[in-house]
C-alpha cells in the first residue's frame, strides 16, 4: 500500500478546490450575462471578493516547489529560464475598444 503524505495531499486537495471554484464561477459568469460590461464587471468583482489572485498565487508556488523538487538545479533553472509567450493588457486601448476587442474573439 502506497503511503501518503499528508500535508502534500491536504496541499493538492486546496489546490484543486481553488482551481475548481475559479474554473466553474468564471464559466458561469462567461456564459451567465448577456452585455460584455456586465461579464467584464461581474469577473472583476469575483476576483476581488474571492482573492482569486492570491488563490493562483499560491497555486503557483506549490507547483513550482514541487517542479523543482523533482528536477536537478540545472533542469529547473532552464526551464524557469524559458520566456513564456505572456497576454499584454491593452493599456493604450479605451473601454469602447476593449470591448469591441472582446466581442470579436467571443462566440455570439
Amino acid at each position: 500500500m502506497k503511503k501518503h503524505n499528508s500535508k502534500n495531499e491536504d496541499d493538492l486537495k486546496n489546490i484543486l478546490i481553488f482551481l475548481e471554484e475559479i474554473v466553474v464561477v468564471i464559466d458561469k459568469i462567461g456564459s451567465g450575462f448577456d452585455k460584455s460590461s456586465k461579464t467584464a464587471a461581474a469577473l472583476l468583482l469575483f476576483f476581488n471578493q474571492c482573492n482569486v489572485l492570491d488563490k493562483l498565487s499560491t497555486i503557483r508556488k506549490y507547483l513550482s516547489q514541487e517542479l523543482e523538487a523533482k528536477m536537478t538545479s540545472d533542469e529547473y533553472d532552464k526551464w524557469i529560464e524559458i520566456d513564456l509567450p505572456l497576454w499584454k493588457p491593452p493599456y493604450d486601448k479605451t473601454e469602447e475598444e476593449i470591448l469591441g476587442m472582446l466581442n470579436s474573439v467571443r462566440p455570439k
